[in-house]
């Protein structure tokens, strides 16, 4: 994680800090649970998906959504769609279509992405989970 990012953070909760107990702070917050609204800021860095996004070209989410159609299995679509209605079946997201189409894409796209693994039940808690406090391709 960026220090400056930490810094920030903790700025936020009105912490000061020497640069030794830096790591031990942030350790202590990040256990105790990261505020709602610090998550889509907190989440990337933490899964390192800042990495990731230096890596492939601002295009690669589509590019994968589009080689979905023609290249992702039939029976791990038929599994995803299985478990689209399934995934956080009370909260109000994802009784819509919209939620719905996010969460279908964003599961087609590491599917695809990570064919060894494909799609495995569950997978769908863990990308609706990141739909609730992020946009679907930092999700992805």
């Amino acid at each position: 994680m960026n220090g400056t990012l930490i810094v920030e953070l903790l700025r936020c909760f009105n912490i000061m800090i020497t640069s030794r107990q830096l790591f031990q702070t942030f350790l202590f917050i990040y256990e105790s649970g990261i505020p709602v609204a610090l998550r889509p800021l907190i989440w990337p860095f933490i899964s390192r998906t800042d990495i990731y996004r230096r890596k492939y070209p601002d295009t690669y989410y589509a590019t994968l959504l589009a080689r979905a159609n023609t290249e992702l299995d039939e029976k791990v679509k038929l599994d995803i769609e299985k478990d689209l209605e399934r995934t956080f079946p009370g909260h109000d997201y994802f009784n819509t279509p919209e939620a719905i189409h996010c969460l279908r894409r964003v599961l087609t796209a590491f599917a695809l992405k990570n064919s060894s693994v494909g799609y495995c039940q569950s997978l769908n808690f863990l990308a609706g989970a990141m739909l609730l406090f992020m946009e679907e391709e930092s999700a992805f």
